[in-house]
């Protein structure tokens, strides 16, 4: 894995010009909707099998369901659950916290999630990933500037432990200023949108901000597909493809119906 991390998506990985530095954080600033939770599972599995261990933060019954998607390696022994919101600690997790009434207690369990996992990484391993899903729920339950400040002492953590760190925040839960506080605040910024075009929801991804200061300058499509009946995949659209959807979807327009075929012939 070197110096970077990759995230397993090619296309994502070109845009942030070959993955991740150890030691950056991430905002995914995510429009619901937009599939964003299929991004990061890909990004952990991608990780997890390249040999890295991951620490998972759920702070909410919606990262439960993102948790459901890495199932199959959520219970293994490089996989660490930080769990903030589950009734009865249902991930069976030593960092399990009951009745969670201070962010800064996540903090803390955080840290010594980190420096558990790096003592118990071989020298070769990648550094650990943390995924927090997420800051939506933070900024719902504690004071603004106490969720500012809890994102900016885990930036100050990734960078003494250098892990790749991942912040999931959806888009219109805080007010704009504190938006662009938190992207100010991140190394990289990645922003996902939807909206439906002729009656089909089309996703996009953007790297808005990158570490290197020289963001990716376009935006890319994609969408979520079960290709092989098993889970679903992340398709990225390419000019090819497109022309290829269109094409199709011009000649299934222009088709006639048999029915109508013979109408016009006793005409």
């Amino acid at each position: 894995m070197g110096a970077n991390g990759f995230t397993g998506l090619k296309e994502l990985d070109q845009m942030l010009d070959s993955g991740i530095e150890r030691g950056d954080v991430v905002l995914f600033l995510d429009d619901i909707g937009s599939g964003n939770d299929f991004i990061l599972s890909e990004i952990i599995r991608s990780h997890y099998n390249q040999g890295g261990s991951v620490i998972l933060v759920i702070t909410s019954p919606d990262s439960l369901r993102f948790a459901n998607l890495i199932e199959d390696i959520i219970h293994s022994k490089n996989f660490t659950v930080v769990d903030c919101v589950s009734p009865k600690n249902v991930y069976n997790t030593e960092y399990y916290i009951e009745n969670c009434s201070r962010v800064f207690d996540i903090f803390l369990t955080m840290k010594t999630a980190r420096d558990n996992q790096l003592k118990n990484n071989s020298k070769d391993a990648p550094g650990p990933l943390v995924c927090l899903n997420s800051l939506s729920s933070l900024f719902i339950n504690f004071e603004t500037n106490e969720v500012i400040q809890f994102f900016n002492k885990n930036i100050k953590e990734a960078i003494r432990c250098r892990t790749i760190e991942y912040y999931l925040l959806y888009q219109g839960i805080t007010e704009t200023s504190v938006e662009k506080r938190m992207q100010a605040l991140a190394n990289t910024v990645i922003k996902t949108r939807t909206e439906f075009r002729e009656h089909r929801r089309q996703n996009f991804i953007q790297v808005v901000k990158h570490a290197s200061g020289i963001p990716y300058p376009e935006e890319k499509q994609y969408s979520i597909a079960k290709l092989d009946g098993t889970r679903p995949e992340i398709v990225f659209s390419t000019p090819f493809l497109d022309r290829m959807v269109k094409s199709i979807q011009t000649s299934s327009s222009q088709v006639t119906p048999k029915g109508n075929k013979k109408a016009k012939e006793k005409a």
